[in-house]
């Protein structure tokens, strides 16, 4: 008997895509990793947390920290709403959300045409797990397309990411 061959086919992944959960919103280098965002965000408004406290190991800001960063924030303050919403997340059946850090915003910025469902009015803003010091964390204006950094109390949006 001839053996048969098995042919697959792969199709590429693209920004855009639904996948595992969410939108594809970032691809590295290699097209295969990267990380997902929900398709909306995950509650109204939320706090950051812990204003006056100092989150050891909350301060990274590239991509592939925002997962540790929400870690570290979860267990170094009980009061960590943003984070916390992330964490216990179920969207698609996935449990490992997190709050993206700084240039993971900043990816979902880039993409947010099509990754759709961000708030872009004046005067809406979202947090990000990167902290800026023991009062404030930095957050991302989708409208204005900036950056600033505020009281952690400040109640903000929250759009949630995994890693693939």
């Amino acid at each position: 008997m001839a053996s048969r061959r098995i042919l697959y086919y792969t199709n590429p992944l693209k920004i855009g895509d639904t996948y595992l959960g969410g939108k594809i919103a970032y691809l590295d280098g290699t097209g295969i990793h990267g990380f997902i965002a929900q398709t909306s965000d995950l509650t109204s408004i939320e706090e950051w947390g812990c204003r006056g406290t100092g989150i050891p190991g909350a301060d990274g800001i590239n991509i592939g920290t925002g997962k540790q960063n929400t870690t570290d924030i979860c267990n170094g303050c009980a009061g960590a709403q943003a984070s916390r919403s992330c964490v216990s997340s179920t969207v698609g059946g996935y449990n490992d959300w997190f709050l993206p850090s700084k240039n993971e915003m900043n990816e979902l910025y880039k993409n947010r045409v099509i990754l759709g469902g961000f708030v872009t009015y004046d005067g809406y803003y979202y947090w990000c797990s990167s902290e800026y010091d023991d009062y404030s964390a930095w957050y991302f204006h989708m409208y204005g397309n900036n950056w600033s950094y505020g009281s952690k109390y400040a109640h903000l949006g929250v759009r949630a990411i995994r890693n693939f």
